[in-house]
């Protein structure tokens, strides 16, 4: 008995060394590989951004606000012609009583700020997972491998140095993984004014070949035979017809101002049938504020909520305007051109649509109801390949922790178990596959947290060139765009929402100067389009030497 105590007791001793020997090779693999992460993350986790790709088809954007049977239609549109005279038409069901023009970056900003839910960067849960799935391996093997070998010993001394082995490499490794002719009528004018760019006729007409004569006759080009039709379609329904004039000085694609246009009518309508004449597939975004959610046939409704006004920020070195902002999807719409057509409580739809010419045959007619609010959500393609990651490596681990209590003891697993151990490592790989088909993806845009990533970073570059003494009220804007650009040498000059250069626009990820109460402003956006106010002082003239701005 006695000898038979002290063998096990060796015995004993020997698990109770071999164990710790294991635990700390394991803890030593985890906190390697743990820091190997930790460094590639600069300090600390920062997940990479993601933002919608701008489309790559023609855009048409429109915002409609509709209330007590008004409708203001805020429109823009695209051209390219290589004349310099352009003519624009726009029916509306009624005579406007107010015609004005918006700021040429209020509807980018607004579809901006109505913009679905992105997925993206999900390294950090996958890194934590690999983790814990190695750390599984020796553990299961010691469960199968726990009948007494002499050879036992051997085989988790190997076991500990490939389990450092596959640390180090997945720690360096993983990294790197994905990542005909007809009777002439009459047209009769009511009012004719200059907008801007624009000389902008309102009228009516008998038919469409009289206004195509009128078009003629003030130096526009005809409508075509397939445009008649359809002028003469809103001519019997009563509808009469803007037609804005601007000469360009250059040619090329051009987006003039918006124009905004005032009118009664029974129910909100955009018109769309003749933008069927530019014969191609085209992308029809509608921004609808209203008082209750807006819905319309062919459209998806990508974003809608109802809105509450936020009061702005003062701080010492900063503004921000006053903007609006959703409870339930946490959308905000912080351009301030916005602010004067939206209301508290107020609800604005994001409606969208890739139409061909044959389903614009007639004019967009909106329906008001009282809905649920919804914003979409979508993967970008990295995102769809770590879910993918995870499925893959939560299924391993539930797998291997079965396997190792099947052959625990090196015990020979029955039919059933066979059958259940397949079954799951089936059933794991057909998930994986059918989330990676099934998953709504689009193209994304990205950026790291080290750029110039929003309005909030790029005002505060202004105020330290205030700080500086050079940005003062005294420069005009080109003077001040030129020390954008200087900065843009450093950080980079392209706008990180849209992949366009950094220009003087009041949208996203630009910047303007902007004149407000009799001060002048550097102002700046964020995704959000909120605008960020550094108040220019009223200085001697700025030093020309280049800014050397540190972070």
């Amino acid at each position: 008995m006695h000898g038979l105590s002290a063998m096990v007791a060796g015995d004993y001793h020997a698990r109770m060394r071999h164990g710790h020997h294991l635990h700390s090779l394991l803890l030593a693999g985890v906190i390697v590989f743990s820091l190997a992460a930790s460094a590639r993350a600069d300090g600390g986790y920062f997940p990479e951004q993601a933002y919608a790709a701008m489309p790559t088809i023609p855009v048409q954007r429109a915002m409609v606000i509709y209330k007590g049977g008004v409708e203001t239609l805020i429109v823009e549109s695209t051209f390219q012609s290589p004349s310099p005279n352009v003519g624009w038409i726009i029916p509306v069901p009624a005579e406007p009583t107010k015609l004005g023009l918006e700021d040429r970056g209020l509807l980018t900003s607004m579809a901006m700020s109505m913009r679905p839910t992105i997925t993206h960067d999900l390294s950090q849960p996958v890194h934590w997972l690999w983790v814990i799935l190695i750390a599984l391996l020796p553990l299961a093997a010691d469960m199968v491998l726990i009948k007494n070998c002499k050879w036992r010993r051997r085989i988790f001394r190997w076991l500990g140095y490939l389990y450092l082995i596959i640390l180090l490499l997945a720690s360096v490794l993983l990294p790197s993984l994905g990542r005909e002719s007809a009777e002439t009528g009459t047209v009769q004018i009511s009012s004719s004014q200059r907008l801007g760019d624009y000389q902008v006729s309102t009228l009516r007409a008998d038919n469409a070949e009289a206004l195509s004569k009128w078009l003629t006759d003030n130096g526009l080009a005809a409508l075509s035979v397939t445009a008649r039709p359809i002028v003469d379609d809103y001519i019997k329904r009563g509808w009469c017809f803007l037609v804005a004039r601007i000469r360009q000085d250059a040619t090329g694609a051009a987006t003039p101002c918006p124009i905004a246009a005032t009118f009664a009518t029974a129910v909100p309508v955009f018109p769309m049938k003749l933008t069927a004449l530019a014969e191609t597939t085209t992308r029809v975004e509608l921004l609808v504020v209203a008082d209750r959610q807006a819905v319309a046939p062919g459209f998806h409704c990508e974003a809608a909520d109802q809105f509450h006004r936020q009061l702005g920020e003062n701080h010492s070195w900063m503004q921000t305007a006053d903007y609006f902002a959703a409870d339930t999807t946490k959308l905000n719409i912080g351009d301030p051109d916005a602010a004067p057509w939206m209301w508290n409580n107020c609800w604005v739809t994001k409606l969208t649509a890739n139409l061909p010419p044959a389903q614009m045959i007639d004019d967009v007619k909106i329906d008001l109801q009282q809905r649920a609010s919804h914003r979409d959500h979508f993967f970008s393609s990295m995102a769809r390949k770590e879910i993918v990651a995870i499925i893959l490596i939560i299924g391993a681990m539930i797998l291997l922790a079965m396997a190792a209590h099947v052959f625990k003891g090196r015990r020979r697993p029955s039919h059933w178990q066979r059958l259940m151990l397949g079954g799951w490592g089936s059933l794991v790989i057909v998930g994986a596959g059918a989330t990676f088909l099934t998953l709504p993806v689009i193209d994304v845009m990205t950026y790291k947290h080290w750029r110039i990533s929003d309005g909030l970073d790029m005002s505060l570059i202004a105020s330290g060139l205030v700080d500086q003494g050079q940005l003062t009220a005294s420069l005009d804007s080109q003077q001040i765009e030129g020390y954008i650009q200087k900065l843009g040498q450093v950080y980079g000059d392209t706008n990180l929402y849209t992949g366009k250069r950094v220009c003087q626009e009041r949208t996203p990820g630009n910047f303007s100067s902007r004149t407000i109460d009799g001060k002048k402003y550097f102002c700046t956006y964020d995704v959000d389009g909120k605008e960020y106010r550094v108040e220019l002082p009223k200085d001697t003239a700025p030093d020309s030497r280049p800014t050397q701005y540190t972070r």
